[in-house]
């Protein structure tokens, strides 16, 4: 069967140049997570854990956060343990819970300073 490679074109640049992290499995909250300048972030963790902010990044920045584990991994709202330029701004004002085995897209605005959770 052919594969069919999908680009995410904007203005001639691919914002999304597909390159993988596999971090290491999260064992506690995290606050200011350090991405590594990767496209897609599969994570695993030991229970249920929560990420505050995501280091932050240049204005349009694409993440993909693939939840891997067994349990879910929130995505909190505005949360003051991480900076200020690293948090996430999740639709209606509250926290957003990745379940296991689903995606979330983030994108960066450096207008706002913070990560747009986009669901």
């Amino acid at each position: 069967f052919p594969v069919t490679i999908f680009r995410h074109y904007t203005n001639g640049i691919d914002p999304i140049l597909n390159v993988v992290s596999r971090p290491a499995t999260l064992t506690a909250n995290v606050n200011n997570y350090a991405h590594n300048n990767a496209d897609i972030i599969y994570l695993n963790a030991d229970a249920n854990r929560v990420i505050t902010g995501l280091i932050a990044a240049t204005d349009g920045t694409v993440k993909l956060l693939v939840n891997r584990s067994l349990y879910t991994i929130t995505l909190d709202h505005q949360d003051t343990n991480s900076n200020p330029e690293n948090r996430f701004i999740v639709p209606f004002g509250s926290d957003y819970v990745l379940q296991p085995g689903y995606s979330i897209t983030v994108v960066y605005d450096s207008d706002a300073l913070r990560w747009r959770v986009l669901a």
